[in-house]
């Protein structure tokens, strides 16, 4: 019912699943990797309306995601006032990033940020 009747695909099943275990085991084992690992930093700015006005990008040297979400945090704070926005409102949905903001800036460690991520 709640897939309409569809054939199932076994070994498409497998073989995403495979590919998330990779993808998993190569955070946990990143030497393993013929990769230098990365992850694209992606910020939006958009006005009260939803339309974009800009957008940016670049490499930070992790896979790890909350550190990536960190990353793209700290940048998203940063943007608005190098561009000279008056008024911004972040969104993004690392409940652990958010948190560590409200517990104070002491708590970030922003060198290692600043240091993993080329612009």
């Amino acid at each position: 019912m709640v897939h309409n009747d569809l054939k199932i695909n076994h070994l498409t099943i497998v073989k995403n699943l495979e590919e998330r275990i990779v993808e998993h085991w190569l955070i946990l084992n990143p030497a393993l990797s013929d990769d230098i690992p990365s992850t694209t930093l992606v910020v939006v700015a958009r006005n009260d309306s939803g339309s974009i006005l800009q957008c940016w990008t670049k490499r930070c040297n992790t896979i790890d995601p909350c550190f990536a979400e960190a990353a793209a945090l700290l940048w998203a704070l940063e943007l608005p006032r190098d561009n000279h926005f008056p008024k911004i409102m972040v969104e993004g949905d690392a409940k652990i990033c958010i948190e560590a903001i409200f517990a104070g800036f002491d708590t970030i460690p922003w060198k290692i940020l600043f240091d993993s991520c080329k612009h």
